[in-house]
């Protein structure tokens, strides 16, 4: 894509990148699962270096994990490339940071690397079309992108989910669904609330109440699961019962970079509670 401004998210802080007038591109790059589709959570330390057909170092990067309503959750960076021709991306994931559970339990644990060819034209670059919106502040997302290659970052529908479905809440526009997996282990899937995608690299925190006591507090981890997805997860030591209140806390934002749409979301948190039926 062409080189465009985004936002970095550091703890509460967001700080607002431009362009520089060397960047010729915007470079993306999603990963996934071959056996789920499930595009993984790999949200510290990816990096990538360019050289030309000669194997000339051209530019090098770390990847930013980036969210866009029409793209997800992928990688990305504005890189220099300075004239047309072809050249070899060397893209580098380090060992998944986030915990496995199932079928993922024991992969991912490594760093990885592998080069993909591409050529580059800026005439393709400046043919690509950018697209105004007349509704922006408005409540609402882009609809996502529709490519064939690679799936998008969504996380499974409600209705899907496996275990004992408590409820969904919502605090700064991002939207938290809790399930109890077994009666012993706590999920809590956030997500962006039109395009349904994973909100990783935040801290999330829960307490359960009964009868204006606390039973139960932990601090969730993120966890890749083949079911439920990127979630933040515990293991429970009481059973959630009818009229227990469950409350929780964004203790950290998501801790990804944010392109136009995104950049004022999910940063305010109030707190919020779930009363159990």
């Amino acid at each position: 894509m062409f080189p465009h401004p985004f936002w970095l998210v550091t703890g509460e802080e967001r700080e607002y990148v431009e362009p520089s007038e060397d960047n010729a591109i915007h470079l993306m790059a999603v990963v996934w699962d071959i056996e789920t589709e499930i595009v993984l959570p790999i949200d510290t330390g990816p990096t990538i270096e360019v050289t030309d057909a000669d194997g000339n170092h051209i530019d090098e990067r770390a990847f930013w994990p980036m969210l866009s309503q029409p793209m997800g959750y992928h990688f990305g960076e504005n890189l220099i490339i300075p004239e047309a021709g072809k050249y070899t991306a060397r893209v580098s994931l380090p060992a998944m940071s986030a915990a496995r559970t199932g079928t993922f339990e024991e992969r991912f644990e490594e760093r990885v690397s592998t080069e993909i060819d591409f050529s580059f034209d800026p005439d393709d670059i400046s043919d690509l079309a950018c697209e105004a919106v007349d509704d922006a502040g408005e409540s609402g997302a882009l609809e996502p992108m529709e490519m064939d290659m690679l799936p998008l970052s969504m996380l499974p529908p409600i209705g899907e989910l496996p275990g004992r479905i408590l409820g969904t809440v919502t605090t700064s526009d991002a939207t938290l669904t809790l399930t109890v997996l077994n009666e012993k282990y706590l999920a809590v899937l956030a997500r962006t609330p039109y395009n349904e995608y994973p909100l990783v690299a935040a801290t999330l925190s829960t307490r359960i109440e009964r009868d204006d006591e606390t039973i139960f507090e932990q601090t969730l981890r993120e966890t890749l699961d083949p079911e439920l997805g990127v979630h933040y997860g515990t293991e429970i030591d009481v059973a959630v019962e009818s009229d227990d209140e469950i409350r929780l806390s964004i203790d950290t934002p998501p801790q990804i970079a944010r392109h136009a749409g995104y950049q004022n979301a999910f940063i305010d948190r109030p707190d919020v509670s779930l009363s159990i039926e």
